[in-house]
């Protein structure tokens, strides 16, 4: 991870997510909003009422997968949200905490599918871009 990643992740904690009870989106137009924030993340309301989770470290994933993979305007990443593992987008599984892994490389144990508000709440901080490849195809983020 770059050291502008992790100052501009260190920056976030302190100073820009102030937006407690904001209303936000997913990229899909799904509404939820951000309850607390703390030193391991922010907590969101989804859905009708759930709590989600959502890391510091998993933001630092999706910001580094992003950076890493060159994902800009002119080369977008599919976000392939699924809350199967194995259907998802690789963006979708680097945004996820690993649970368990095997050494021996067998399976790996992810945690929930958190891309979707993972991407609204760096849409939100000016972060990245959402939008649909054409002919409308599936929703894709890069980098600002």
């Amino acid at each position: 991870m770059s050291i502008a990643t992790e100052r501009l992740i260190a920056g976030l904690i302190a100073n820009e997510a102030p937006f407690v009870a904001a209303e936000l989106t997913t990229p899909s137009g799904a509404p939820f909003r951000i309850a607390a924030k703390d030193a391991e993340g922010v907590t969101l309301i989804v859905g009708a009422g759930t709590n989600l989770v959502v890391t510091w470290a998993a933001l630092f994933r999706a910001l580094t997968y992003l950076l890493e993979n060159g994902h800009n305007a002119a080369n977008p990443c599919t976000i392939g949200a699924n809350v199967v593992p194995s259907t998802a987008s690789d963006f979708c599984r680097a945004t996820r905490s690993k649970l368990s892994i095997w050494v021996s490389g067998g399976p790996v144990t992810y945690g929930p599918m958190i891309s979707p508000y993972v991407v609204g709440l760096l849409k939100a901080l000016g972060l990245v871009a959402i939008g649909q490849g054409t002919p409308p195809g599936p929703l894709q983020v890069w980098l600002q």
